[in-house]
């Protein structure tokens, strides 16, 4: 509820025996404002933690020259808020709110004050009142779960650009807000293992991307993969694996491939990390499609989902490579190229010496019907094409091993 603090009608008043034409010095009404808490995601930008009226008391004006606001609450500003804005409704048009930023602070390291320097000039005049904002951009980790601001001083100067006594400035309105910080993030890393590698067809135990995840909470979460290149039928036996911090391998996840995506399950302790990598088996070389073979992360929002098992809820928002303008407690350091270009081999066919003869019987079977005098040379022109017909999709193989 609002608590007037004084009676401005008293202090004009006692300025009534000012000489004629002599303006009487500022007083001025500082104003905390009502406001619904805000529920905030790590990385959230322009969040607004304070809204504050100022209003001319009497016939006199005066401008607006710093603002200083503390913390409210138990949680540090610095720790939280990479930068501050002070944003101000100078149009007077309701529909567009605080349209003009007239100054930016951080808030200090040791004091956690922060001190907006105003370098657009703010005027309250007896014809308007001017409402304030103090807005906030976030870290993409937050550091408890409740913050607030509250209004400590507000320097004036008068239109004789005098600093108004500070006897003049009245502070009312309700209580500080406290605003919910939801500081529970899933954080997955892609490790950077950017280069080509050479693989046979049916080879055994293949390392295809590694990761790191992390919470500071109890989750149980979903990753999600494609091929970048390639298809995911090249290899088989998709695994997700787990290596604890004492290279120990703890955890082993097996998946099948649905519509060329791969779904990972996993359940994932507090603060506790560790490596993953994903393993498969190299498919056989008369099911390979194409040659190659490349993991990445499916970067939409759809691709991660984490619920927070201590609070009951799913994680929301999503951030991509830090990027600034997202929020999210899902968050995923990831590029397309961090992983291995793998290209395989085929086993190469075997020589015609061995090749199965499987003309051999037809073949026989119609020379007994030509004349004796007819059959060699017909038999070697049949030997030539053989021989022509494997050179071909010898050729074809080898083309294809080329092809990333």
């Amino acid at each position: 509820m609002r608590q007037k603090s004084y009676c401005p009608a008293i202090e004009v008043l006692e300025d009534r025996n000012l000489p004629s034409g002599i303006l009487p010095p500022p007083v001025v009404e500082v104003e905390n404002l009502s406001l619904p808490p805000a529920e905030i995601l790590p990385g959230a930008n322009g969040v607004v933690l304070a809204s504050i009226n100022l209003e001319a008391i009497g016939n006199n004006s005066s401008r607006l020259d710093e603002l200083v606001v503390l913390p409210y609450g138990l949680e540090r500003l610095a720790h939280n808020v990479g930068q501050f804005m002070l944003r101000a409704d100078l149009d007077g048009q309701s529909y567009n709110g605080c349209e003009t930023v007239v100054a930016y602070a951080q808030a200090d390291r040791e004091t956690d004050v922060v001190d907006f320097r105003i370098f657009r000039p703010v005027w309250v005049t007896p014809y308007q009142s001017v409402r304030l904002e103090v807005v906030a951009d976030f870290y993409g980790y937050l550091n408890g779960d409740r913050i607030g601001v509250q209004t400590a001083q507000a320097v004036f100067r008068d239109v004789w650009d005098q600093e108004v006594d500070s006897s003049r400035v009245y502070y009312a309105g309700v209580s500080p807000i406290l605003h919910h910080m939801k500081n529970h993030v899933l954080q997955v890393v892609q490790w950077d293992r950017g280069d080509v590698g050479v693989v046979d067809a049916d080879q055994k135990n293949v390392t295809l991307l590694e990761l790191n995840i992390w919470s500071n909470a109890q989750v149980f979460g979903r990753v999600t993969f494609m091929a970048n290149q390639g298809s995911l039928q090249n290899a088989q036996n998709y695994r997700l694996v787990h290596t604890d911090w004492d290279g120990s391998v703890d955890k082993i996840t097996p998946v099948e491939p649905i519509n060329e995506r791969l779904f990972f399950w996993f359940s994932l302790s507090a603060y506790h990390g560790g490596n993953w990598s994903i393993v498969a088996d190299i498919s056989p070389g008369n099911q390979l499609v194409g040659s190659s073979l490349q993991l990445a992360f499916v970067t939409e929002e759809w691709g991660m989902y984490a619920n927070d098992l201590d609070k009951g809820e799913a994680l929301e928002g999503f951030i991509l490579n830090g990027q600034f303008g997202q929020a999210g407690q899902l968050q995923l350091w990831a590029q397309p190229h961090y992983a291995t270009v793998f290209v395989i081999h085929h086993a190469p066919l075997p020589p015609l010496a061995e090749m199965p003869d499987v003309f051999a019987e037809p073949i026989t079977l119609a020379l007994e019907t030509l004349p004796a005098t007819l059959q060699k040379p017909v038999l070697d022109a049949v030997t030539l094409w053989e021989f022509a017909m494997f050179e071909a999709r010898q050729k074809a193989l080898d083309d294809q091993r080329y092809i990333f």
